[in-house]
């Protein structure tokens, strides 16, 4: 919104300035102020969604992190002789954190006469989470067909806890690749971005300094005359777009490989573009500075 009133006050003086007519001014006014409004109205929506699958999934994380806990105190409070609905209820530990919430909801739930096979499909329902969802269909089928309950439970807590294991190796096996992408988006393709960017000013000011006529037509990408067919400027846009696209990407490449989740890029994401295009302006600039002089 302070971008808009500023512009709003250039406007106002390029107005009084140049004479502008009054009703182009109010065209200029109303387009400025409806499209940077709308602008302004998705990029707080767009935030507000994202700080909600921020939020989803951090809840998530903390969720699938201790469940396999709760589930050995569960399976330890079965085969004590307790219920399920009991041994739900008095496995609920404060270190559990939004897990021992979310099952206090459960056991309230029971206590009022709800079904517990609806309380917990509808607590495994609030999360995208494969892992719980598994975890409870298991559960209920035990139950429904009388099998061992307790050591049900531990089978699931133990394969919880391998596939975490599992994955956490496959993530350091993969590292190599991590490393050869984050070099590449946030290393490599700046550089190379900053030394064309430098040709293009050198270039330019070699042409800029001869005449060649009718056959420099074609050269219009350097001359700097009404052949133009891109500016540095045009370019130097076009680099930032290029690395922002593929660091996004390599975000997203390397949040799968690590985590095999998309969203975990959301976390990257901020902190690769912003480096990415960092690299670039210094590599511009080095390559200003030990190649300007000789031209």
């Amino acid at each position: 919104m302070f971008c808009i009133v500023i512009l709003t006050i250039f406007l106002v003086i390029n107005v009084i300035k140049f004479k502008i007519l009054f009703s182009d001014a109010i065209q200029a006014y109303f387009i400025l102020w409806f499209i940077g409004s709308s602008a302004i109205f998705i990029l707080l929506w767009s935030l507000f969604f994202v700080y909600i699958d921020l939020r989803i999934m951090k809840r998530k994380k903390e969720i699938e992190t201790v469940f396999p806990d709760y589930l050995h105190l569960t399976a330890a409070n079965i085969s004590s002789g307790m219920p399920i609905d009991r041994a739900l209820w008095y496995a609920i530990r404060p270190r559990f954190g939004v897990l021992a919430k979310e099952m206090e909801e459960v056991a309230k739930s029971t206590l009022v006469g709800e079904n517990l096979d609806k309380a917990l499909l509808d607590f495994s329902e609030k999360y995208d989470s494969v892992t719980i969802k598994r975890s409870f269909n298991l559960l209920l089928e035990g139950l429904n067909s009388g099998g061992e309950i307790g050591d049900l439970l531990r089978r699931i807590a133990n394969n919880m806890m391998e596939t975490e294991i599992m994955k956490k190796d496959m993530a350091s096996s993969v590292t190599t690749y991590v490393i050869f992408i984050s070099f590449a988006t946030l290393g490599a393709a700046p550089f190379l971005f900053g030394l064309t960017t430098q040709l293009i000013v050198i270039m330019t000011s070699i042409f800029s300094t001869i005449d060649l006529g009718e056959s420099g037509q074609g050269m219009g990408l350097m001359s700097g005359g009404s052949g133009d067919i891109i500016s540095l400027f045009d370019y130097q846009i076009f680099a930032i777009v290029s690395i922002c696209i593929s660091s996004i990407f390599a975000a997203i490449i390397i949040s799968v490989i690590q985590k095999g989740n998309a969203k975990e890029a959301i976390k990257q994401i901020p902190i690769f573009i912003p480096i990415g295009i960092a690299n670039y302006l210094i590599s511009f600039y080095t390559m200003r500075y030990f190649l300007g002089g000789l031209f």
